[in-house]
């Protein structure tokens, strides 16, 4: 494979509070058999530890990443700054906290090359389990599970946010990723997806190109126990996909519901607390309205005018 007839690609990473498992994700990255052209790491973190932070300022100075820091954490928002940061043709978003192959970056490119009618492509997730400490990336499938269990490529808009690759200028026509999506960010790839494939652009979903996800407990998009707020912030995404969207979309008003309901007043230590259930069924119903004015709207994006 000649590495100088390929597409152009960035590797766009997200971070908010982590520290050395985001090292060993970039470290990952710059030890790909086929490096990418670029990696941009657009940084929420408030203060990192001064090992990290010395890191990751040696790497920005020797142009191995470019490190763009924000002081505002939100998802959306971040994914737009790598679109706005790179001129390459292709960009692949990870997660700060994965296990990556050292091909996937040549996997992602050759797709774009085998296919060029291809503008976006999600890859297997494999998410560690609960419990278990150490997952080998000789074999991603032990201690964890995949997203999807199918064994051959298909088009398709399923994806999830901690690996997938688009076409920038595909993305950018789209109108980026909507900020309007908040806390978690819960269903902004589904909104991203819906968006891509409604302007006619082909989607696929491949399980032979790979990640493991280790869910690290804390920073990302994790949602902490005893608050409420980022159950809000969940259901309210969730009614704003469901508003946008309706039946076209790929989830269900019944499965939005329900699930809400089991992220917020029927969360069991919400259910067992019953002198606040006023308000936790209050800001329930606030966050649905709230969701019902956000997917009514024109999305929130740099590349929306």
């Amino acid at each position: 494979m000649n590495h100088h007839q390929l597409p152009t690609i960035a590797v766009g990473i997200p971070t908010y509070r982590r520290e050395q498992v985001l090292v060993d994700t970039i470290e990952q990255v710059l030890r790909q058999q086929y490096p990418p052209d670029e990696v941009i790491v657009v940084d929420q973190t408030p203060e990192h530890t001064p090992a990290v932070e010395n890191y990751l300022s040696q790497r920005h100075a020797g142009h191995c990443i470019e490190w763009v820091r924000t002081p505002t954490p939100n998802l959306c928002a971040a994914r737009n700054l790598i679109l706005a940061n790179t001129e390459c043709e292709i960009v692949l978003y990870l997660d700060d906290d994965v296990i990556i192959p050292s091909d996937l970056i040549k996997c992602h490119r050759r797709s774009y090359i085998d296919d060029p009618e291809l503008d976006a492509l999600g890859g297997q997730v494999y998410h560690r389990n609960r419990g278990v400490l150490e997952v080998s990336p000789s074999n991603p499938k032990e201690g964890t599970h995949p997203i999807r269990d199918i064994d051959h490529r298909v088009e398709d808009q399923y994806y999830i946010g901690c690996h997938y690759s688009v076409r920038r200028d595909a993305a950018i026509k789209v109108g980026g990723f909507d900020e309007l999506f908040i806390g978690s960010a819960y269903w902004e790839e589904g909104d991203f997806a819906a968006r891509l494939v409604r302007a006619g652009y082909k989607l696929c979903f491949d399980p032979f190109i790979w990640v493991t996800h280790l869910q690290s407990p804390a920073g990302g998009c994790r949602i902490p126990k005893n608050n409420f707020h980022p159950q809000w912030s969940k259901t309210c995404n969730w009614f704003l996909y469901q508003f946008r969207y309706g039946k076209t979309g790929k989830g269900s008003w019944r499965k939005a519901i329900w699930q809400s309901l089991r992220a917020g007043p029927l969360l069991r230590e919400n259910f067992l607390r019953p002198w606040k259930w006023h308000y936790y069924w209050y800001h329930y119903l606030v966050s649905i309205l709230e969701g019902r004015k956000r997917g009514k709207s024109k999305i929130q994006s740099p590349f929306v005018t």
